[in-house]
């Protein structure tokens, strides 16, 4: 009785029953993310924000890139549930008042403001 799409979105599930992979995607939805940016909003250390990305990628609801030596972390618009991991999204608190904090004040790092500039230059044309 085994059913891909009910073994895929029980897969989704069970990364959001985690509350700091929640927060993880709500602070993507934002926007793309590096590990440092991910460790102030989240107060964590390095070893574990990764560790939480590496699970979210590999059930797929994240994707990363490269950005000179930086890896950027996005959320993975060709997920097969996308469209529902939104609408879980779309109903939580929204990060983007902490993002634009850390981005005021100078923490966040340079990479992700750069690739986010870059991403909203690419949507005007």
């Amino acid at each position: 009785m085994n059913h891909p799409d009910l073994t895929s979105q029980t897969a989704m599930y069970k990364m959001l029953s985690d509350e700091k992979r929640l927060h993880i995607l709500r602070f993507l939805k934002v926007g793309g993310l590096c590990v440092c940016d991910l460790e102030v909003l989240l107060e964590m250390s390095q070893p574990a924000v990764s560790q939480h990305l590496r699970k979210l990628k590999q059930t797929g609801l994240i994707t990363s890139h490269r950005h000179d030596q930086w890896q950027i972390y996005t959320l993975n618009e060709g997920y097969g549930h996308y469209d529902q991991l939104l609408s879980i999204l779309d109903n939580l608190p929204s990060a983007k008042e902490q993002v634009d904090e850390i981005t005021a004040s100078g923490i966040r790092s340079r990479c992700s403001i750069e690739i986010t500039e870059i991403r909203f230059l690419e949507k005007r044309k």
